[in-house]
């Protein structure tokens, strides 16, 4: 699956834009996914100064986990895939975890 492009965009809260502003713009667009090597848009007001910053992050392509698993087929395909998620995330026990394979139901939580 190709990735899609999310515009990340500044505006400054008074007429220009502050050190602070521009600072947490860079801080947005990181946390979203920038590499630092994408090309920055910037409308500027006549006196040279900064008025809005716009940069487009390339989203990642979905991943295997975000994907349905459909090689068991069925409910308790998706069961399956929940335990492993929960399992991942330290909410069931490797025992619990075990079990629910073997028979392919969520066990009770």
């Amino acid at each position: 699956m190709a990735s899609m492009a999310k515009q990340i965009k500044h505006t400054a809260t008074d007429k220009t834009m502050t050190l602070n502003e521009l600072a947490a713009f860079v801080q947005d667009a990181m946390r979203s996914g920038a590499d630092g090597t994408e090309k920055v848009k910037a409308t500027v007001a006549f006196s040279g100064r900064i008025k809005d910053v716009t940069v487009d992050v390339a989203t990642p392509a979905q991943t295997s986990l975000d994907k349905p698993d459909t090689s068991h087929g069925g409910l308790g395909c998706r069961n399956h895939q929940l335990d492993h998620l929960r399992a991942r995330r330290g909410q069931l026990g490797r025992r619990a975890l075990i079990s629910s394979i073997g028979s392919r139901q969520a066990p009770s939580l």
